[in-house]
């Protein structure tokens, strides 16, 4: 029972509701909180065996955000090859807008507000350059950078990066009709999505694991509680034995809250090194 309220107990308070609006927020994202987050991971561990099928014949309208990248990617030299759709459990079909620049031997996806350009050399070897969000990933046969100033600038990139490879792989296969998108693409599902997922299914992780460990926090520490025995503390009357335990609470669980915020920053800085170090050494992509 609270027998004296001061500033430090109010503020405390204060602090401690924060904290666990922050692992509510966090926790959340991942649980929803508890059906979701394992429909999210089953659909993740099953992306590589499901393939995309051709609904071309449907002519599916694009949404407005996406109609205005279909334009720009037009406006590049891209032509359209079609439309395909995924089917996933629990979730509505994925609608993709497929297109291809039949002299470069790139295809494009857009779906989501997002852009993807893939080229894909001899038997396994992919090359993707997204826009505006994506990964950062450079493995032997398998590249995935991220562009986020403009689809322009994601295009002229992806084109350097395919000069690169091309020098150690020979020229990248065609893509002119859907056919040949539905065949890469199952090849790029079965050897490289669980490689460019890693990075959504470790965030969930890291987020599931402080969530835990903030509940625990916040629900065992009143129960063990001892005020300590600090012999300068009583005599001063600097910290009442309640504010010690808010304050203890939201020191335990501030490494939770923490590493859901950095890690996620990080994967970010991560993700985009591809513009940031394009920006630093002012090299203009065109």
């Amino acid at each position: 029972m609270v027998t004296n309220i001061t500033p430090l107990f109010i503020l405390g308070l204060l602090l401690l509701g924060v904290s666990i609006w922050e692992l509510l927020r966090s926790g959340q994202k991942i649980l929803k909180i508890g059906w979701r987050g394992w429909v999210n991971i089953f659909l993740t561990l099953g992306a590589k065996n499901r393939q995309p099928v051709d609904v071309s014949h449907l002519l599916i309208p694009p949404p407005a955000a996406d109609q205005k990248n279909i334009e720009e990617l037009k406006s590049l030299g891209f032509r359209r090859l079609g439309e395909a759709e995924v089917k996933s459990p629990f979730r509505p079909p994925l609608h993709v807008w497929v297109f291809a620049h039949v002299e470069n031997r790139i295809q494009a996806e857009a779906a989501g507000r997002r852009v993807g350009f893939s080229t894909y050399f001899q038997e396994k070897t992919l090359v993707v350059t997204d826009f505006p969000n994506g990964e950062h990933i450079e493995d032997r046969n398998y590249q995935s950078h991220t562009i986020v100033t403009s689809i322009s600038d994601a295009y002229h990139y992806h084109l350097q990066q395919i000069e690169k490879f091309s020098r150690k792989c020979g020229p990248p296969h065609p893509v002119q009709t859907m056919n040949d998108y539905l065949r890469w693409e199952v090849v790029g599902r079965k050897n490289y999505a669980m490689r460019k997922l890693s990075r959504w299914i470790t965030s969930n992780l890291v987020r599931l694991v402080a969530f835990v460990y903030g509940c625990l926090v916040l629900i065992l520490t009143p129960i063990f509680f001892e005020p300590p025995d600090f012999p300068l503390i009583a005599k001063l009357g600097f910290l009442s034995s309640q504010e010690i335990l808010i304050y203890s609470m939201i020191l335990l669980a501030s490494p939770a809250i923490l590493a859901t915020r950095y890690f996620s920053r990080w994967t970010a800085s991560q993700t985009h090194k591809d513009s940031r170090l394009l920006r630093k050494a002012a090299v203009r992509i065109k």
